[in-house]
């Protein structure tokens, strides 16, 4: 009888407690279950199906080539943040907190906005902290937030300013949104983002703007907080619109201070986002993606109009996701028909991991209309036995 030797058995024990606050992300699981299905439906992916612009893959090579694979400085490229800093102001309307002009050392570049987002929980966020979140929301907001072990107050996203002024308060750390959103598609237009400010002013709350889809507007309603409240730092990046999600670039606008402390923490975590990818960064900012996004609201409409008969559901305005509900859902109920699609190689996000109410879940039709239009069939059949 083999005899196990305890020293060579792992302890669970040695697990930090926040590591235990949050859970594998079910989008990776839904990945992993498409790698083992044979041609699914796969209606969960949230990148873009087409290539990297042939102009953005040229600048990568040419770095490789040219050997610009080292590191860069901490918050990245000098000629990039100028670049993105001149984006900014001249297409969002953004300046520095001052009111000057924004300037390189207000951007901060991080291998994904994702990376953006743990550092700016790393330095504002402590145990107990307060935060506000826009309901549905992208998972990892809840995640982190769960992490540094931050109290989240929900608002929802069709009635943003009458649940605000009802959770706002001087203590809260900072309101974080996505704008286009992901889950939604939602686009807080100027009037809806303006009716805000008071609150925010109020109670000198800052706000975090996640706008990693903006170029994904297909009723140019898209406009940036930061333009008008200045008291928000802005995050963005490359994945989306270029489609460079395995290559790792996002950026933040944010006054100088929080800037220094951001290139701090990364200096120990993520140290610099790829050079070649900075420069390929570089590049795309000036390349027009029109056709691409005149393609995805062809497929917005078709996706809605195979849809909006069978279940509750708002048409997205922007970003490449459409998140129906269920009617008469109940706490499961999310998950449940979720796997129900999975069964018919259908795959779908199911909507409890975006938001705090039951039957949602979440369609990308950033795929082929032809799988578009086979899902949605499988689904509206579906949607008729929870009924």
């Amino acid at each position: 009888m083999t005899v196990e030797n305890p020293l060579l058995q792992f302890n669970p024990a040695l697990f930090s407690r926040g590591s235990s606050r949050i859970n594998a992300s079910q989008i990776r699981k839904v990945f992993d279950l498409a790698a083992q299905r044979k041609d699914p439906i796969n209606l969960s992916i949230g990148q873009p199906d087409f290539p990297v612009p042939p102009e953005v893959k040229q600048a990568m090579i040419t770095a490789i080539e040219q050997n610009q694979t080292a590191y860069t400085q901490t918050q990245g490229l000098y000629s990039l943040r100028e670049r993105l800093a001149q984006k900014l102001q001249e297409e969002n309307g953004i300046r520095s907190w001052s009111g000057h002009d924004l300037s390189p050392e207000e951007i901060m570049v991080s291998p994904g906005v994702s990376a953006s987002l743990y550092l700016l929980f790393s330095i504002f966020i402590n145990p107990g902290d307060e935060i506000i979140l826009v309901d549905p929301y992208f998972l990892m907001y809840e995640g982190l937030a769960n992490y540094f072990q931050a109290k989240i107050h929900f608002v929802r996203e069709t009635h943003l300013l009458e649940d605000l002024e009802k959770v706002a308060h001087e203590k809260i750390k900072f309101f974080l949104f996505s704008s286009p959103s992901n889950p939604t598609g939602n686009i807080f237009d100027e009037q809806t983002l303006k009716s805000i400010v008071p609150v925010l002013e109020r109670y000198g709350i800052l706000a975090i703007a996640d706008e990693i889809y903006e170029k994904f507007d297909f009723e140019k309603a898209h406009v940036s907080l930061a333009s008008f409240y200045p008291r928000t730092i802005t995050l963005n990046g490359f994945s989306k619109s270029y489609a460079l999600t395995g290559m790792r670039l996002g950026y933040a606008a944010a006054p100088r201070d929080v800037v220094e402390k951001m290139a701090t923490i990364q200096q120990y975590t993520f140290v610099c986002a790829p050079q070649p990818t900075q420069q390929a960064g570089l590049r795309a900012v000036s390349v027009d993606l029109s056709h691409h996004i005149q393609d995805y609201k062809e497929r917005r409409d078709l996706i809605y109009g195979l849809l909006k008969d069978h279940f509750t559901i708002h048409k997205p305005s922007g970003a490449f996701y459409i998140f129906p509900w269920l009617k008469n859902a109940g706490p499961d109920t999310s998950q449940k028909f979720s796997q129900r699609a999975v069964e018919e190689n259908v795959l779908i996000v199911p909507g409890n991991i975006f938001t705090q109410r039951p039957g949602g879940f979440r369609i990308s039709f950033a795929t082929s209309r032809e799988k578009l239009e086979a899902g949605a069939k499988i689904l509206v059949q579906l949607a008729n036995e929870f009924a």
